[in-house]
């Protein structure tokens, strides 16, 4: 499924939930689709949000499923033992065997470790990637403060893709603060993603043709290929 279909279908899959008498089922009826690859790959990111809904909503599995993605870093969210046991002890307060069981095992402070150690080696499919790449988040974070321009960059083109798959949490706003920031520090691309934003406009970022065009200019002042032919094409 392309990303732009994916991500209609998300919106409206949200729009539905703020809607239902019955968030608990069909929560928890998309979010295992999602995790379970039904829209692709890229869907399985949304996974973890849709069963918050069912499991704030009462779902008992929900909860535990829930508490699997905070074990083991799957459907959108890190791996995390203390939200992990959270959802896991909700979900066994329901009666819930094999939450209790997992409770049980791991809620003590040797517990604790082996389930944080368990996420960082993988024991599971994908968990040691994202808990891994959560330690990075923070070190492109700290290199981006520092005022370095291609971490600016790297940080802004993650944050910017509502598919991407990773650890990298979508935020247009803050990736149009960072892709500023690493423009100003001379990045060219990020100057090329900005003009590309600011003219077609995102969620939660009006349009702005005019700073698009400042951005493009710039861009093709240092010398983009692309940015210098479409003026060249204007002038035409």
């Amino acid at each position: 499924m392309a990303s732009d279909e994916l991500m209609e279908v998300i919106e409206q899959a949200r729009g539905f939930m703020k809607r239902t008498l019955s968030p608990g089922y069909y929560g928890y009826d998309f979010g295992m689709k999602l995790l379970d690859g039904y829209f692709g790959h890229e869907g399985t990111v949304f996974g973890a949000e849709f069963l918050e809904y069912a499991a704030y909503a009462g779902n008992t599995e929900a909860k535990y499923e829930l508490g699997m993605c905070y074990r083991w870093g799957d459907g959108g969210v890190y791996a995390e033992p203390q939200k992990a046991l959270h959802w896991f002890g909700r979900a066994a307060e329901d009666g819930h065997e094999k939450a209790a069981q997992l409770v049980e095992q791991f809620s003590s402070e040797e517990g604790m470790w082996i389930m944080f150690l368990s996420a960082i080696s993988g024991a599971q499919g994908e968990g040691s990637k994202w808990y891994k790449a959560k330690l990075g988040v923070e070190e492109y974070y700290a290199m981006a403060q520092e005022g370095n321009g291609e971490a600016q960059y790297e940080l802004a083109r993650q944050l910017a893709d509502p598919t991407h798959i990773g650890p990298f949490k979508y935020n247009i706003s803050e990736a149009v603060k960072w892709y500023t920031q690493a423009a100003q520090n001379g990045v060219v691309d990020a100057m090329v993603n900005l003009a590309v934003i600011y003219l077609e406009g995102r969620p939660g970022v009006e349009a702005d043709p005019e700073c698009a065009m400042q951005w493009l200019k710039k861009a093709a002042d240092a010398g983009d290929a692309e940015a210098i032919a479409y003026f060249e094409g204007q002038d035409k």
